[in-house]
């Protein structure tokens, strides 16, 4: 071969080494490109993503933001008893919570306010308030309650299940409008000492006995009798009042009972057994229900539209939980009967003894519809016209 074509045929392979030595570095510059990121992303540490907090533990950080609450509660509460509140709710959940508490008053009253106040529109006055079985219907039936789920809040807290209202056995549909935080049955207190126990009376009836004359009072509040009237027919309960007024008893509010009783100017009332404690501390005080083991449940309940709705919730749990139960026993003295060693445990056991039967709360839905009922109110007027001698 000559050296012309050894020197072309050269410069070919140069050439195509060259070209081969350009196309590998094309596709090494491509691997880079395309694998380096992805190697670069495996090697950097994935940030940590936030703590998810739990039902609970933001309730207490949006307390803590709104710093402040408005409560309608148990007008047996003290401002002692609120100061105590504030420094247990500090100690326990670390939220300084200015309460402003103003005592409750006449229930139907303030639900009517409430649902007033919904419908127009207005910010709540209060951001937690009281309610009961007998006057919570028009007060949820408005939408005035906010609906909370308060069972993971409940477990969180330490506060019983019971205590969460519509919770089974009662009405699902009730679930979540409030914490029981005190209870109270209404039925028979009496002197041992001037009513013997083989003697007192055990049915609504048996009060209009003519031996109790001149010794017996009794509450001119309309809903309970008519609610009563569920278990024990309407006649039987308007028959029994117009009997009873024969007598001429005190009716008079459960305050000025109390009052009475204690002052020896009655020996028996038809009342609500928060006003047992007190009286026993200056007179012999026994208690009895009549026919049916009547208790009201004393809810919490956050407000529509209230402006400081997680302070609300907070307040809520302490009341429901053993500290709260502890509070209002000790400094409002009332009882709960979730929580044994206090009276309306004892009269839950001593009703369960003797049988009687449990209206402890919106047990079934006919009992919901009734008390929502036209007939319900009418049952109440013809009622209240008993107690006015009509």
């Amino acid at each position: 071969m000559e050296v012309c074509e050894l020197y072309i045929l050269r410069r070919e392979v140069i050439g195509m080494n060259k070209a081969l030595l350009g196309l590998g570095s094309l596709i090494l510059l491509i691997l880079v490109f395309v694998f380096l990121p992805l190697a670069l992303g495996r090697a950097q540490p994935v940030p940590a993503s936030a703590p998810i907090r739990s039902p609970f533990a933001q309730v207490i950080e949006g307390a803590k933001k709104e710093g402040t609450v408005s409560v309608n509660l148990a007008s047996t509460l003290k401002q002692t008893s609120i100061e105590r509140m504030t420094r247990e709710i500090k100690a326990k959940y670390g939220v300084d919570l200015s309460i402003n508490f103003t005592p409750m008053s006449v229930m139907p009253r303030l639900i009517a306010q409430a649902v007033m106040e919904h419908k127009a529109g207005a910010a709540p006055p209060y951001d937690l308030m009281t309610i009961t079985e007998n006057e919570m219907i028009p007060y949820i039936q408005a939408g005035a309650g906010q609906k909370v789920d308060w069972k993971p809040l409940a477990q969180e807290a330490g506060v019983p299940v019971r205590a969460i209202m519509g919770v089974s056995p009662e009405l699902e549909m009730l679930y979540g409008y409030g914490l029981v935080y005190y209870t109270s049955h209404i039925g028979l207190m009496y002197d041992p000492k001037v009513v013997p126990p083989s003697e007192v009376p055990k049915k609504l009836s048996d009060l209009a006995s003519l031996k109790w004359k001149g010794i017996l009072g009794i509450r001119s509040f309309t809903t309970p009798y008519a609610r009563l009237s569920y278990f024990l027919g309407q006649d039987y309960i308007l028959n029994s009042l117009q009997a009873i007024m024969k007598t001429k008893p005190i009716v008079d509010t459960q305050a000025n009972l109390a009052s009475r009783f204690r002052l020896g100017e009655i020996s028996m009332s038809y009342i609500i057994s928060e006003k047992l404690g007190d009286v026993k501390r200056s007179r012999p005080a026994e208690w009895q229900s009549l026919e049916v083991s009547a208790v009201s449940h004393f809810y919490t309940s956050v407000r529509v539209g209230a402006p400081h709705p997680h302070a609300a919730k907070l307040v809520a749990l302490y009341l429901a939980s053993p500290e709260g139960y502890k509070l209002m026993a000790e400094t409002a003295g009332a009882g709960n009967m979730l929580y044994p060693g206090n009276s309306e445990h004892d009269i839950d056991q001593q009703d369960k003894a003797q049988g009687l039967r449990l209206d402890g709360a919106i047990t079934d839905e006919r009992l919901w519809k009734f008390m929502s009922s036209n007939e319900f109110r009418e049952l109440s007027k013809k009622i209240d016209m008993i107690f006015k001698g009509g």
